[in-house]
């Protein structure tokens, strides 16, 4: 993912249960706004994701299975 307000890269290793999260360990829960924001989303792809601290913008740069 890149982040378009810091045009910043991050990398997740894969989505995980909410038990399983680890930001230090790439693991992103599905249910966080951002993991439900990328299920079922291509590379390319826009996301748009409304967290508590607003509304931010990333680009799907990759996906590894």
């Amino acid at each position: 993912l890149r982040s378009f307000f810091y045009n910043y890269p991050y990398a997740y290793g894969r989505l995980v249960s909410p038990a399983e999260a680890s930001h230090a360990g790439g693991k992103l829960s599905v249910t966080s706004p951002l993991g439900r924001a990328v299920i079922e989303r291509g590379a390319g792809e826009i996301v748009e994701v409304v967290a508590p601290a607003g509304k931010f913008r990333y680009r799907i740069e990759s996906i590894d299975v």
